[in-house]
Order: structure tokens, then sequence, then C-alpha cells
């Protein structure tokens, strides 16, 4: 049928004459022999009657009656058969002769395209005889069929792409998809569909249809990239495949799924899944204008840091960083993204996502875009007995701390960092003191005066723990808070916190880290500025240990006078202290 057709168009009279003859009885064959595709018997006998009377046809009609069978006799094999006839047909040299493949062909692709089978042999038959077709008219029908077929088949348009790419290095049918806007979109959702779905079929089972996981999905999208200019559609569909990659990193590299992709149909034993997806990532990135991303990543070895499952979090917070370093325009709709994906309206990562979002928080903007609901999720994350989500709320609430307008979520958060300075996990513990760090390095004492005290209850019993790293932050931290009191503002209950820690503080002076021995001092002189004891101040800012003992005990009865409670902490002091002192003759 497609022979005849195109002999049609043969530039002697008698050929094309008998041509179309023969192509007429091989219409009439067709209706006899598939009738059962037409409605009724009746249907059948006025299509024969108009095909007897159009037995000598021109060629406009013949090619009427070609679409017409095409789509209505023609199985899907047999379609695919004339597309790949229309194809060789155009390498025929002049463009007389690839007239009629042309024309054929177009009027084809003009009607919505029926099924076809064999695409990706289809797809390798243009590859083929591409660099043979000469002809304008004929290149540019060639590209609009290939435009047409991944439309309605892009799973094995792409696949079939990403083989021959890898044979033979040729990315000029990566560059016809691209070139049309609407094909490149329609690509671009594609993948992002195929980069969020991690379900993957058992390689054991037979393949019901060619679809394309999501790690060559990753792999199309480098490629598709890489062959055009066009910023537009990129940057509308950015932050969604910017998450969705992010979200296979995670689970190639942080859940362990990248074993998963080794047996998939498809993927070439020299791929490697990780690696593939990173490139993608730096492609995506660089197409979307941000190349000064790719560079700081570059240069602090940020693609290293994603591939390393114990460095993943922290190749993660390099990439959140170098967003915020000259405003990147899509923190806002990234962020919104972040938002459904940890109210799991949306498929992400949660951890990935929480870790970009905990980054983020360090810019004001983002800080604003947090609510209520927001900071409640963040809670019901942190009360989880998950070492990594709860690292990841604690960060979060420290980078928080940082902006003005934020007590009252601190508020809602304190309790729960304070917590979490008690866990059994010492990197817990550790994030827990970072997050209280930046809180009070950042709020004043009027911003919060409750919440200062309630830190300062926490701080002190871990002035004497075992570890050294602990002693100095909870001492260092103790003393930062007190830099920030006000003695108009100075509340009984802070007043006895500090008089508890006055001994502790006083015995850390000869602590073995040098470190914990000058916060202790610092301490101390913080606690002497507030508490307006008389020369105590000078005594802490270079007397000893013991000398400092003795200004405590001289003062102890007006302390008494002054507050109960006060005189109670100070008894501890002499009680604790008896031995040295007597010892040293004071």
């Amino acid at each position: 049928m497609g022979v005849l057709g195109l002999f049609c168009m043969d530039s002697h009279y008698e050929v094309s004459a008998r041509a179309s003859a023969a192509l007429h009885y091989c219409f009439k064959f067709f209706v006899n022999q598939r009738q059962l595709v037409l409605k009724s018997e009746e249907e059948r006998r006025k299509l024969l009657k108009n095909l007897q009377k159009n037995f000598q046809a021109d060629w406009a009609t013949s090619l009427q009656y070609i679409v017409m069978f095409f789509k209505t006799f023609l199985n899907p094999e047999e379609r695919t058969t004339i597309f790949t006839l229309c194809v060789k047909a155009m390498t025929a040299g002049s463009r007389y002769n690839t007239w009629a493949p042309v024309e054929m062909l177009e009027t084809i692709i003009d009607e919505p395209l029926p099924e076809l089978s064999k695409v990706p042999e289809l797809i390798e038959t243009i590859h083929n005889n591409l660099n043979h077709i000469k002809d304008p008219s004929a290149i540019q029908v060639i590209e609009k069929t290939l435009q047409e077929l991944v439309q309605k088949y892009p799973d094995e348009v792409m696949l079939m792409l990403i083989t021959i790419q890898d044979n033979v290095q040729d990315g000029r049918l990566w560059k016809i998809l691209a070139a049309s806007s609407r094909s490149y979109e329609m690509i671009l959702s594609h993948l992002l569909k195929r980069l969020k779905s991690l379900s993957f079929q058992d390689p054991k089972e037979p393949m019901q249809s060619l679809e394309i996981n999501p790690v060559l999905a990753s792999r199309a999208l480098h490629e598709v990239l890489l062959q055009s200019s066009s910023k537009l559609e990129v940057e509308t569909l950015y932050p969604w495949l910017y998450m969705a990659l992010l979200s296979l990193i995670s689970f190639l590299v942080f859940e362990g799924g990248s074993q998963t992709f080794y047996k998939q149909p498809g993927m070439p034993d020299w791929m490697n899944p990780v690696s593939c997806t990173i490139e993608s990532l730096k492609t995506l990135i660089s197409s979307a204008g941000y190349e000064y991303q790719v560079s700081f990543m570059q240069n602090h070895r940020t693609w290293e840091l994603l591939a390393e499952r114990k460095e993943y979090l922290e190749g993660i917070s390099m990439i959140a960083k170098s967003m915020t370093m000259r405003s990147c325009w899509h923190i806002r709709p990234i962020v919104s993204l972040i938002f459904s994906i940890l109210r799991g309206k949306e498929v992400g990562s949660f951890v990935t996502a929480l870790a970009v979002f905990a980054e983020l928080l360090r810019d004001a903007e983002v800080a604003i875009m947090t609510d209520e609901t927001i900071t409640e999720l963040l809670i019901s994350q942190i009360q989880k007995d998950e070492p990594v989500t709860q690292q990841l709320v604690l960060k979060a609430a420290g980078n928080f701390g940082i902006h003005k307008d934020t007590t009252k979520f601190l508020r809602m958060l304190q309790p729960y960092i304070l917590n979490c300075c008690y866990s059994m996990n010492s990197n817990v513990v550790a994030e827990a003191f970072l997050a209280l760090r930046c809180i009070i390095y950042n709020l004043s004492w009027t911003d919060s005066v409750i919440l200062l005290i309630e830190i300062s209850c926490t701080l002190r019993p871990f002035f004497d723990d075992e570890s050294e790293e602990l002693r100095y932050n909870s001492i260092d931290m103790f003393g930062a808070l007190l830099a920030k009191v006000k003695r108009r503002f100075l509340m009984v209950a802070f007043r006895y916190q500090v008089h508890c820690s006055l001994v502790p503080l006083m015995f850390h002076l000869q602590d073995e880290n040098t470190g914990v021995a000058h916060a202790s001092r610092d301490g101390l002189c913080h606690s002497a500025k507030i508490l307006v004891i008389p020369r105590f101040k000078a005594v802490c800012i270079d007397k000893d240990m013991f000398c400092i003992g003795r200004i405590l005990l001289v003062f102890r009865a007006w302390c008494q006078e002054d507050n109960g409670d006060s005189a109670q902490a100070l008894q501890g002091l002499r009680i604790s202290s008896r031995g040295h002192i007597d010892v040293c003759g004071h």
C-alpha cells in the first residue's frame, strides 16, 4: 500500500496510472478482508462504490484514501511499516522523488496519531537515514514526526535516544525534540513524573510496557537540557525538577536504594545511578541560570558529599546555602514545595526537604513564610525518636532564632529543644546546644525573659558533665546569657539560678580544659555584675578559686538578709568548700 501510494506520483504517466489502479484494488482488498472494522454491511458497500467511482483518481484522492485506510484498516505494526517506508523514500535524492513521501507523512501526522508498534525501531530508522535526507521539507516533516512520536510514546522514544547516545554519541535527535517549545515542555513534565515515581517493577517479571525509570529519566533530562538554550520552560518547572532530583539522590544514597537500579531493564552495566543523577542536577542548575551555584558547590566538594551516605546531609546543606548566596529567585516556590512535601501533599523525600528548609531558614524571606502550622509540624517531628529528624529540626530552630519577631515560634519549640539536651544520642545533644547558642546570641533579654530563664535551668546540670565539649558549651552559653541580663529585669527565679551556679563555676576554674576554666571565669564575672556583690567582680578577674570562695563566704550573711533562697545556695557553697578552705588556712 505504501509503495503503490508513492508510485502514484511517478513521472511516467503509465507507471502512475497503473500504480493508482493497483492501489485501489489494494483498498478493495482491505475493505473485504477487514470489514469487521466497519459499523455495517451498508457502510462497506458504500465505501466499495466510492472506490469504484474513483478508480482512476488523482494523487490527492489517493492520498485521502491512504490516510483513511492507514487509520481504520491497518494494525499498529502495518502503520509503522508505512512510516518506515516514507522515511527511507525521502533519501532518494531529488526533491521530485521525495515529494510523495513528504506529502503522505505530513498528511498522516496532521491527524491525531493512531497506535503504532515497534516505535524504537522506527526511531532507529529515522536516526540511520537522517544524514541522507537533504530536502528541507523532508527534514522538516521528519522533525515534526519525531516530535509527534515523543508526544504519544515518550518513554519508548527517550529510551531509544539514550541507547543511541550511548552507542554512537549522537545528540541530533535530542536537539530536534528540544527545538519545539511544545515537545520540550511535555518532555520536562513527563520526566518530572518519572523522577517522582520510585515504585519499580521486579526485573524477574516480563515488562508489560516500556517505561523509563527515575534514573534513566534523570539521564534523559540531562541530555535534553544540554540541547536547548531556552530557559522559560526550565524556569517554570525548576522547583519541582530540583526537589525531585534531590529526592532521588536521597533515595539512592541516604536510603540505600542505588542497588535496586543495577538490575533494572534498560540500565547499562556501566551506568552509576548516583553519578548520573548528580550530573543531571548540575545541568539543571546551570540551565536555570545559576552557574555560580555550580561553581560554589564544586569548590566546596558538594558533589562528593552528596555521593556519600554519612556526608549526604552536609552536602544538602551546602546546596541550600548556595541558593541564599545571591538570593536565588526560586527560593520562595521551592520553600512552598517543601512545605507541601513536609505536609505529605507532594511526593518527595521528607528528610531532604527538611534538611533544605533547615538551612534556608537563615534567609529572612524564608523565616517570614513560616507559620504556626509548620512550627507544629516541626514539633511533631522532634518528638519522634529519630535522631536524624531531631537534628534537622534543632538546626531549623537554631537558624529560626537568628531573625527578629520569631519569639512566638521559639516559645512553641523551646520545651522540646530543652528536652533534647537530655537525649541519649550525643549528636542530638550537640545539635540542641547549637540551637540554644543561636537562640541565646540572637535574643535580647527583654524579648523573652522566661525563655532565657528556662534555658539557664537546662544548662546548669551540664556544668559537671564528663564531656569537655558539653561542659564548655553549657558554661560558655550560660555566660553569654548572663551578659544579656539587665538588673532591672532580674527576677527572683533567675537570681536563684545565678546563685546556684556560683559553686560549680568556681570549682571549674581549675578544670583540666583551659577553655572550660576561661568560660567559668567569664561566667563568674557576669554573675558578679548582675548580683552587685562588692569587690566580687575584681576578685573574679584575676584571683584563684580559693580567694573567690573566701569572698563568697564573707558576703554570705549579706545575701542571707537579702534573699533566703540565695542564702541557702551559699550555704551549699560553704559546706562544699569547707575542706579546701580549711586546708589553705583561710
